[in-house]
């Protein structure tokens, strides 16, 4: 009987990838890749600096642990909207009104998502990243961002590398 459960299971499941594929469905999640990409496109604003560089800080985040307690599409709203006010400050309005009516993000969302965009950039610049601590209080617990520094000493020397990939320790 348990056998003939198997086999029936098997074949149930060929039956449904067949299906899935000659539907042509996708089954992949949705990245903030894929929304940026239909943003860029709803919006007319397919121009090859603006997707450079929402495309790059899309990588950012995520690279970012930071960056996790968004939904994909706030973190692409927001790597548009970041983009647009490094390019072109005067669209940045036109371009979250538009953000906002097609996606119903909330604004606020965009613009703390942005925010955190703008100080991962400046941290990484000085070769730093986010960690968060979390600290008690007598009523609640707060979550702090604290700014830890990326310097390595290698054989005695500072390092001028952006990134510790390994620590490296001298011993002889």
């Amino acid at each position: 009987m348990s056998n003939l459960i198997s086999d029936t299971f098997v074949v149930l499941q060929q039956w449904e990838l067949l299906v899935l594929d000659v539907l042509d469905w996708e089954l992949s999640a949705v990245t903030s890749y894929n929304v940026l990409d239909h943003l860029l496109r709803a919006q007319g604003q397919d121009e090859p600096t603006l997707r450079k560089h929402a495309e790059t800080f899309v990588a950012l985040a995520a690279t970012e642990h930071h960056f996790l307690k968004y939904p994909s599409g706030v973190i692409a709203a927001a790597c548009l909207g970041s983009a647009v006010l490094g390019l072109n400050p005067e669209g940045l309005e036109k371009c979250l009104n538009d953000i906002e009516s097609r996606t119903e993000i909330a604004r606020s969302d965009v613009f703390k998502c942005m925010s955190d965009i703008e100080m991962s950039i400046r941290l990484s610049m000085n070769g730093s990243s986010f960690r968060p601590v979390t600290t008690e209080n007598n009523e609640n617990k707060t979550a702090k961002v604290v700014i830890q520094q990326k310097q390595q000493v290698v054989c005695g020397h500072q390092s001028t590398t952006p990134t510790d990939v390994m620590e490296i320790t001298c011993a002889y």
